[in-house]
């Protein structure tokens, strides 16, 4: 009988699928999740999985559906800085999906979703304890916060303000405090150890954004993993898949979960022999 472990599946954009097939692997090794601590993209499987789902059908939602849906371009948020996207078309589907959950419903283990708020530069935790009565969906759609990509958004609560933003951020400030409670298995989705190098025809403002954009998130993807945690992280290598590529087709997809599948179940053998 293995300890219970806490499980954290963070950031992957759109590429959040590979957890799925890291669920998987996870499943025939008999491991048992008390908690599942998410951020960015993995708040989305995180939470599917948390309420009851099995990789198997989550998968099954995935492949079946257009994550370009997602792209809900708002002109008023672009103007003012925000974002290329709203961000309502997600938190409408995930919390179709989750059956309008709010976090001190019934969950079949203890979902707690990362925000990063940047007006007061701290990590922020959702879960049952501090906000039982917030859909789980809104703690999702503050975590996936991607800047330039999804807007910020505001939320107040007891007289405080607070501003959020991709809860991958500061993921590792959260990672400390989850590893004081007990055995932890964290899962990161990374891309290629280096950018892709391409000169563009003609340099153009979408063009200069989108680097800009690309060049950050790779950056906080390329953070090296502390000592400490290296027997407890396991890296999910996908390729040049980018997390904004809304337009995935079905090979895609099934890259990402044999990805997350093949690389959770060969490291989780040799990391810790099960």
């Amino acid at each position: 009988m293995h300890e219970p472990i806490t499980l954290m599946l963070l950031g992957g954009g759109v590429r959040c699928l590979a957890f799925v097939g890291a669920l998987s692997a996870l499943e025939e090794k008999g491991l048992t999740i008390n908690k599942i601590v998410a951020a960015s993209g993995g708040s989305i499987i995180g939470s599917l999985y948390a309420m009851g789902k099995s990789p198997l059908e989550i998968k099954k939602i995935a492949m079946e559906f257009n994550f370009s849906l997602f792209r809900d371009f708002s002109v008023v948020s672009l103007l003012r800085g925000k974002g290329l996207y709203e961000g309502r078309a997600l938190e409408e589907w995930i919390d179709e999906k989750l059956g309008g959950r709010i976090f001190r419903d019934s969950f079949r283990i203890a979902p707690f979703v990362i925000a990063t708020d940047v007006l007061n530069n701290v990590p922020f935790v959702f879960s049952r304890s501090n906000f039982p009565d917030l859909k789980v969906s809104r703690s999702v759609r503050f975590s996936i916060g991607i800047p330039w990509v999804y807007a910020y958004k505001h939320f107040s609560h007891n007289g405080n303000r607070h501003i959020f933003i991709d809860g991958n951020l500061m993921s590792g400030v959260v990672e400390d405090m989850f590893e004081q409670q007990g055995k932890t298995l964290i899962f990161r989705i990374i891309s290629n150890r280096s950018l892709i190098k391409s000169t563009p025809k003609h340099f153009t403002l979408k063009k200069y954004i989108q680097g800009l954009l690309l060049m950050q998130l790779h950056a906080v993807e390329r953070e090296r993993v502390k000592k400490t945690k290296w027997n407890d992280t396991i890296l999910i290598y996908c390729g040049n898949i980018t997390p904004t590529n809304f337009s995935l087709s079905i090979n895609e997809k099934q890259y990402l979960f044999e990805q997350g599948y093949q690389q959770a179940k060969k490291y989780i053998e040799y990391k810790w022999g099960i």
